[in-house]
């Protein structure tokens, strides 16, 4: 079944990656979170697919784009160089309220993880002086006043996040250990669905 979903993920990222719009500040989820969250299918899928033959998911469809970007601290971080670890990947920006919202959830994620020493890395991405974003300097001010110390990457020229079609905020993208793409989440999360989808990818063969 996760494969399946997976696979209708990978496409969906190479059909949102055409879209080039500014990102756009999302509703807030209609529900409160459920016992487990299941990474999104597309809404029109009613039921998930039936898994494709191995040789062509994780190889082919299910790689996602790989980038380089560097951190709030002057650390360049290669998607690639990622394998063996679950990635989770926040796009947001410091005038999303449903961005803020989440943040400190994800701090906390990010410092439990490490405390426990799971294979998980936690990143933020923003755009600093890309539309309404304030630039770099204001970016990581933001974080400092905030005590949010996970590393977010800068996206400078919103090239990354057009890639992962990220025209809305917040929006969470998982890769799983091998490095293909486990799923994405669109709008904001508590630490529980966080925790759960960490928990997903995890599991992830």
């Amino acid at each position: 079944m996760k494969k399946a979903i997976a696979l209708l993920l990978a496409l969906l990222l190479l059909t949102l990656a055409a879209c080039g719009d500014a990102p756009t500040e999302t509703q807030e989820p209609q529900t409160e979170a459920t016992e487990t969250t299941e990474v999104t299918e597309p809404a029109e899928t009613a039921e998930p697919a039936e898994p494709q033959p191995e040789t062509e998911t994780a190889e082919t469809v299910n790689l996602p784009p790989d980038f380089e970007l560097v951190d709030q601290y002057g650390e360049t971080h290669r998607l690639s160089d990622c394998r063996g670890k679950v990635v989770f990947l926040n796009f947001w920006a410091t005038w999303c309220t449903y961005c803020i919202r989440e943040m400190p959830d994800i701090q906390a994620l990010y410092e439990t993880c490490r405390e426990r020493g799971e294979d998980v890395l936690v990143f933020g991405v923003a755009c600093p002086g890309q539309g309404k974003e304030v630039d770099e300097d204001g970016v990581k001010a933001f974080l400092e006043e905030r005590g949010w110390t996970y590393p977010v990457l800068m996206d400078r020229d919103s090239s990354v996040s057009r890639m992962y079609g990220a025209s809305s905020l917040p929006t969470t993208f998982l890769f799983a250990k091998d490095g293909t793409i486990f799923g994405y989440v669109p709008g904001a999360m508590n630490a529980e669905q966080m925790r759960d989808a960490v928990d997903q990818a995890l599991a992830a063969e």
